[in-house]
């Protein structure tokens, strides 16, 4: 494990997402529209850490429970965004995980994340989900709690 990496999810962490709630915080969320609209986000302040971690010789993966049909709109707000940070492909939940229950794409990125650290030597994961947090914690991961906006917040012990 000789590559140190970090690993940032992309809404409520480089993305300023907070702005399409509204799509999501009613009885029955439309969660294509959430989605849809991803393109109009401006980005948190936290989008200039890529660039300096990679400066610093990090590898950076970026994981979102975005589905993957989502794919061609997140690389293009990434390009837009991160500018010349080089980067892999996001790491994006396939379209048949999550659709009934959203936990499992909750649970599908703790294992893809989990995976990551097992590969390289993770000094920095970027997150803003509160379950996801706890998870990372329990696993022992070094999680940044990020403050998004649309969780009912407070930071996991």
């Amino acid at each position: 494990m000789s590559v140190r990496a970090a690993v940032f999810d992309i809404d409520g962490v480089l993305a300023d997402s907070f702005w399409r709630g509204h799509y999501i915080w009613k009885k029955k969320p439309d969660w294509e529209g959430f989605f849809e609209a991803c393109p109009n986000d401006p980005p948190q302040a936290l989008a200039a850490l890529p660039a300096i971690l990679e400066d610093a010789g990090y590898t950076l993966f970026y994981v979102t429970c975005r589905p993957e049909w989502n794919r061609e709109k997140t690389e293009a707000w990434l390009f837009k965004h991160l500018g010349d940070v080089k980067r892999p492909r996001p790491i994006m939940r396939p379209d048949d995980i999550g659709k009934t229950n959203w936990g499992d794409g909750d649970s599908w990125k703790v294992n893809v994340i989990r995976d990551l650290a097992e590969k390289h030597d993770v000094h920095f994961i970027f997150e803003d989900c509160p379950t996801i947090i706890i998870r990372l914690r329990a696993l022992k991961l070094p999680v940044v709690p990020i403050l998004s906006g649309y969780y009912p917040w407070r930071v996991p012990k």
